[in-house]
């Protein structure tokens, strides 16, 4: 049996089940939609704006085919999937966080002891925890657990380095 009523006045227990029914649906449309706008000046913010109403607007359009015609469901999905973009742009990995214009590695005399990681001009002061390079041995560079993912290439080896005890 269906219920005609608009989705207003139908109880707050039947809200309730959709919202519960469709909110990990609304996280997972914002982490695609976070990977997909996390380029350019967008990837130096800190922090999503998370209460921003612009954000929230298109956390709405984002949502809306999930929310049906409830414009109750609909807010609540925008603000969970908001929440979610959010919650991704904070453990975002290194690559969506620095633009891949604004780095260089750097080959020093102290390279073993130091990451050789140079970002806007200023190079780690982290001790390198890995060594990447070509199975030649012949490219490589040492680098701290911090920079290793921004700069290995998929399929890239990656040792440890032993710590001088």
């Amino acid at each position: 049996m269906t219920d005609d009523r608009p989705p207003t006045e139908l109880p707050e227990l039947s809200h309730d089940r959709d919202l519960l029914a469709k909110r990990d649906q609304a996280v997972e449309i914002a982490q695609g939609w976070a990977e997909r706008i996390c380029r350019g000046d967008l990837r130096t913010r800190e922090a999503w704006p998370e209460h921003d109403e612009k954000a929230l607007a298109i956390a709405r359009q984002q949502v809306a085919p999930i929310a049906g015609n409830d414009p109750r469901l609909l807010e609540d999905l925008a603000r969970a999937c908001n929440a979610g973009v959010a919650a991704w742009w904070v453990r975002r990995p290194m690559q969506r966080r620095i633009a891949p214009t604004t780095w260089r590695l750097e080959t020093a005399p102290d390279e073993r002891e130091r990451c050789m990681f140079v970002g806007d001009g200023d190079r780690c002061e982290r001790r390198p925890e890995w060594r990447i390079g070509s199975e030649a041995g012949l490219d490589y560079a040492y680098l701290c657990g911090v920079h290793l993912d921004l700069v290995r290439q998929p399929g890239q080896l990656a040792e440890v380095i032993e710590q001088p005890g």
